[in-house]
């Protein structure tokens, strides 16, 4: 071996050993391909979450876990003990990747979440990296559950996660990785989070269970705040009449919750024109919009939002209030701004699920009036 490379692999050099590696052909590097990879991940993971990085770099190496080849001629990780791999069901990351394929295909939609109960060989891990986003830019949230970090760690020699889109960057990748996987699904799983939990599971580890009811503890937390949110904010708005209502609406001060989505370029550019003309009439106001494109509106995190705010007024272009149930109290006003003649918005079934407090603006009044049978006052 290079005595360069050597002395950086004794100083856990990875800058280091990326700039003598990367340059050399990789027919010549043999299993030093799997030392620029290892580089490559830790620097990744150093950037993103020093505390994972240095735990993955300082975890005792057992020798339960081994490199070994499958027999597509892939290298994969087997677990020593285990008379099928868990790390690797099927035998080779082809079946690894041909299983993560088929539960992308019962999921389609990339708003809806998947989990690695294990990350096992990598090679699911990998195939995850590889989707694409949808024509509107979502892209799908990825929770990574490994407690071994022996495993994590023998994972990242044989897969290079490090790039703009890799699971060691890519925020969609939730690492809950370690001695604190546990609490890390917590911190990622919380009533104001805006990433959807999983609907869908790989199994790529001996025992699934603790992965399991772990996620299935954080998703009770959460159904218990959106009770609790519920009900705060009926106290909140309760002494709400009609006539306090209509005085909220005349002061300066007025306090308007505009609801869009990074999703329609068009409709949060809107939403944006009005909550400058609100800003300019001196009201107090706030937009609820997705920060990232993995990111969901979710019934516990929206729920917040207006708890927090307290909107006298709400307003969604293409939207009506049923079409987040439960979310804002029926004393706040709701004005759906109808601005594209949308399924949703030509039904006579949301006419009739508009409240004496909500309201339609746009252009076809008489056609919405008479064929759809929104309320003519309205």
């Amino acid at each position: 071996m290079d005595p360069d490379v050597r002395a950086a692999l004794d100083r856990r050099d990875y800058a280091a050993l990326v700039r003598l590696l990367e340059n050399q052909p990789p027919d010549s590097l043999g299993p030093l391909v799997r030392t620029l990879r290892f580089a490559r991940n830790m620097l990744a993971l150093q950037r993103r979450d020093p505390s994972l990085a240095e735990e993955i770099e300082n975890a005792p190496t057992t020798g339960a876990v081994r490199i070994i080849t499958a027999p597509d001629g892939r290298e994969t990780l087997a677990l020593t003990g285990h008379a099928e791999n868990p790390l690797c069901p099927g035998g080779s990351p082809s079946a690894v990747i041909q299983q993560t394929e088929q539960r992308l295909a019962e999921i389609p939609d990339p708003s809806r979440s998947i989990a690695l109960a294990g990350v096992g060989c990598g090679a699911a891990l990998t195939r995850l990296a590889e989707e694409q986003p949808d024509l509107v830019g979502r892209e799908r949230v990825v929770y990574v559950v490994e407690p071994n970090a022996e495993i994590f760690r023998s994972a990242m020699m044989l897969h290079d996660w490090s790039g703009q889109a890799g699971p060691l960057t890519r925020g969609r990748f939730v690492l809950c990785v370690g001695s604190g996987w546990k609490d890390r699904i917590a911190t990622a799983l919380t009533p104001d989070s805006r990433l959807p939990p999983p609907e869908k599971a790989i199994r790529l580890c001996a025992d699934p269970a603790p992965v399991r009811d772990e996620m299935r503890r954080a998703a009770a937390a959460i159904g218990t705040t959106i009770r609790s949110r519920r009900a705060s904010l009926a106290a909140a708005y309760a002494p709400r009449t009609p006539s306090a209502i209509a005085s909220r609406l005349l002061q300066p001060d007025v306090r308007v919750l505009l609801m869009t989505t990074r999703y329609s370029t068009v409709l949060q550019h809107s939403t944006r024109f009005f909550a400058e003309g609100f800003d300019r009439a001196g009201a107090e106001t706030y937009i609820v919009i997705e920060q990232h494109p993995w990111e969901q509106h979710l019934i516990a995190s929206l729920l917040g939002e207006v708890e927090r705010f307290k909107p006298d007024l709400v307003i969604q272009i293409d939207h009506h209030r049923h079409e987040t149930p439960d979310v804002i109290p029926p004393q706040a006003l709701f004005v759906c701004i109808i601005q594209d003649n949308l399924p949703n918005l030509l039904s006579r079934d949301a006419a009739a699920r508009m409240g004496p407090t909500d309201f339609a603006a746009g252009s076809w009044v008489r056609r919405y009036v008479l064929e759809h049978a929104y309320p003519p006052g309205r």
